[in-house]
């Protein structure tokens, strides 16, 4: 090896030894940006579902009940993380014979935690709610959460006054999208 090679070999070996050792600028960070974009059809969708409504005996002096579950399932694919507030309202209870039962004497109350299906990590907050005609507050995801799948299911409750006339009684029970989370 003659002086020119040995001189070019310690040469460059020196420099790598710099560029280890911070003597030489070297590049060894890089700023990479990668841009998320939410799906085109993105929505909130939700559905509610009832299930086994029990029957009330009549009673001339003392409210009697009927007992059932409703379950809540409200799916964010938005990717918004803006939050939301899902509301329910009831029509008056009808009989065929024109008899009603007035909407607030059906209330709603959760049963558990509300269930992850996917999202999270933090589950929107489940309300109790005496229904009416305007919604009523009864899931609520914050600002910064609600992405995901949930699943509430409450337990409900129907107070029926006593003297009412016997006969079959239907509410219809809207779920809607209510103002933003508070």
């Amino acid at each position: 090896m003659n002086f020119k090679s040995k001189l070019v070999s310690v040469f460059g070996a020196g420099i790598i030894a710099l560029s280890m050792v911070g003597g030489v600028a070297a590049n060894n960070q890089v700023d990479v940006n990668v841009q998320v974009n939410k799906p085109e059809n993105g929505t909130l969708t939700y559905s509610l579902q009832a299930d086994g409504f029990s029957s009330a005996t009549a009673s001339f002096e003392s409210t009697s009940k009927s007992e059932g579950k409703l379950t809540l399932t409200v799916t964010d694919n938005r990717f918004t993380f803006e939050g939301w507030t899902i509301t329910m309202s009831a029509t008056d209870f009808t009989s065929q014979g024109k008899k009603t039962i007035n909407a607030n004497a059906l209330t709603v109350k959760p049963n558990g935690n509300v269930q992850i299906k996917n999202g999270g990590p933090d589950s929107p907050v489940a309300r109790e709610a005496q229904m009416s005609n305007q919604g009523a507050p009864v899931l609520q995801a914050s600002r910064g959460q609600g992405s995901g799948e949930y699943v509430a299911t409450y337990d409900a409750t129907v107070a029926i006054p006593a003297n009412t006339q016997a006969g079959v009684y239907k509410t219809t029970i809207t779920v809607s999208q209510g103002a933003g989370p508070n």
